[in-house]
């Protein structure tokens, strides 16, 4: 799962009433792998007419986790929180840091970091070393074979179930998208997961943009918008180059964020297989919201 940065909380409005039943809804198209310069989007469509729902994986990092985005009429924000699993094997767990829009023809898009291995036991990993980052990549190809449903079950108008079937041909396809896409960034695949450590934040990331950095032309407007970004980072530790992978509502946002990460961000290096400093990468995601009431 990727950690974000958030600069403020972004809350629905208004309490609801759960049904008492999901819809569920079978898929009525193929899974579909798109690579972009710097992500890797696995899609599918669930359902038809108004009940159509199209979900996305997205993953702009190797490793366990993704951003996944849900768009469709029936999911429109209704109380306070909005909790989901991926079935069997998990209980429901709140997304953090989520982010949800409306489009022309009605549709809500909820965005949001997670992931397939169950919420409590992801929180308990430790994926430091090599071996420990294998074993949680492992973990995710076990649960890819056993998840059968995802579940919204809190936070929407109709709760939903979205029968995804096995995962383990959408995983497989979406990780030898990254190293096809690592290769891209100019990056050995092979020598960054053998990686003994990646690089390492020597100061706090929740300083690098504060609450102070909100654009002001956005928040004057009410904007909220989310970043996605990638590091570079060489064998000194050195903060190379700063490179949007995503960024949603106004470009004000993808601005700031890379003019404010690059003057602050400070690293300690990758050390590589061998005990050596490597150039290599580091990503997650700035949250711009602001408050509803």
């Amino acid at each position: 799962m990727f950690r974000s940065i958030p600069i403020a909380i972004f809350a629905a409005s208004s309490s609801g009433v759960l049904h008492a039943a999901p819809l569920e809804l079978e898929p009525t198209s193929k899974w579909a792998l798109s690579y972009d310069a710097e992500a890797c989007r696995l899609g599918r469509i669930f359902g038809e007419g108004d009940d159509k729902i199209i979900a996305q994986f997205v993953r702009y990092i190797p490793g366990p986790g993704f951003e996944m985005l849900v768009s469709g009429k029936s999911i429109a924000p209704k109380g306070r929180g909005f909790d989901y699993r991926f079935a069997p094997g998990d209980e429901p767990g709140e997304a953090p840091n989520i982010l949800y829009g409306k489009s022309d023809n009605g549709a809500t898009t909820w965005q949001f970091s997670t992931g397939l291995v169950p919420h409590a036991e992801y929180k308990d990993m430790d994926m430091a070393s090599p071996e420990e980052r294998k074993a949680a990549i492992d973990r995710e190809s076990e649960r890819a074979a056993e998840i059968r449903s995802f579940d919204i079950v809190k936070g929407v108008e109709q709760p939903v179930s979205l029968q995804l079937g096995t995962l383990e041909g959408a995983m497989r396809a979406i990780n030898t998208c990254m190293d096809d896409l690592v290769r891209t960034w100019g990056y050995d695949p092979e020598v960054q997961r053998t990686r003994i450590s990646g690089p390492k934040p020597s100061n706090n990331p929740s300083q690098w943009i504060r609450s102070s950095g909100y654009p002001a032309g956005a928040l004057r407007k009410g904007l909220s918008g989310s970043v996605r970004f990638r590091l570079d980072i060489d064998q000194e530790g050195v903060v190379t180059d700063c490179i949007i992978q995503e960024s949603y509502s106004d470009p004000i946002f993808r601005d700031a964020t890379c003019k404010l990460i690059k003057s602050r961000a400070s690293f300690e290096p990758a050390i590589g297989a061998d005990g050596k400093p490597v150039r290599s990468y580091w990503g997650t995601s700035v949250v711009f919201a602001t408050a509803r009431s």
